[in-house]
Parts: structure tokens; C-alpha cells; sequence
């Protein structure tokens, strides 16, 4: 590797550190963890749902599918993945948005333990 190289690889390593630094002075909870303190739009929520459960398996195993068997990929995986997120984004994320207002909640579990009457132990 050149000196160029190198330089880029230590500048994104700081750049990281960084971010790292700075989101963690602005988290104070797991409100603010997990809803951005309440200033998240539901839609942004909903979108960074749905990306965060790609992974490995996504652009591998499913490019090997589609690319053996063709068109059978957007039948059992693409439309009815899109037609799910639809509906949730039009059914789902306003009613979650009240509920976390209505119980002042910030997270799915923090719902079921409401919901579900448990005792939050230390």
C-alpha cells in the first residue's frame, strides 16, 4: 500500500472514532436510543427498520437464487416483502407512533412489558 493508502485507512479510522464519540455524548437513554429522544419521524423509523434486517445472507444467498432460478425470486421474496412493508408503513408505524406517546415508551419491550403487566426487576 502507498502512503496515500494509508493516510485514507487512518483518516476513516479517526472519522469512526468520531462518530462513535459524538453519538455516545448523545445518547442519554434508551428513549434516545432507540427513537431519537422522540424526534424520529415514524416513517424514517420504519425505514431504518427494514434496513437493519438486511445482512450477508440478503446479497448472497438471494443474487445465488435469483440468479439460478430467475423471476421465482421477486414471486416468493420481493413482492410479498414489498407488500408487507407497505402495509406496515400504512397500517403499523402510525398506531406504534400513538402507543409510544400514549404509554411514553421508546421501544417494542418496553411495550410488551407494559402491556403484558411484567415486573421490571433489577
Amino acid at each position: 500500500m502507498s502512503g496515500f493508502d494509508w493516510f485514507i485507512l487512518i483518516a476513516y479510522f479517526f472519522i469512526m472514532i468520531g462518530i462513535g464519540v459524538w453519538s455516545y455524548r448523545q445518547v442519554g437513554s434508551a428513549e434516545d436510543y432507540f427513537t431519537a429522544g422522540g424526534k424520529m419521524p415514524w416513517w424514517l423509523a420504519g425505514i431504518s427498520h427494514h434496513m437493519s434486517g438486511y445482512s450477508a445472507a440478503v446479497f448472497v444467498a438471494y443474487a445465488e437464487v435469483a440468479y439460478n432460478n430467475g423471476f421465482t425470486l421477486y414471486v416468493w421474496w420481493a413482492i410479498p416483502v414489498s407488500l408487507g412493508v407497505f402495509i406496515g408503513a400504512i397500517w403499523i408505524a402510525p398506531r406504534w407512533a400513538r402507543l409510544r406517546e400514549h404509554y411514553n415508551i421508546g421501544s417494542p419491550m418496553e411495550y410488551l412489558a407494559t402491556r403484558y403487566n411484567v415486573s421490571r426487576s433489577s
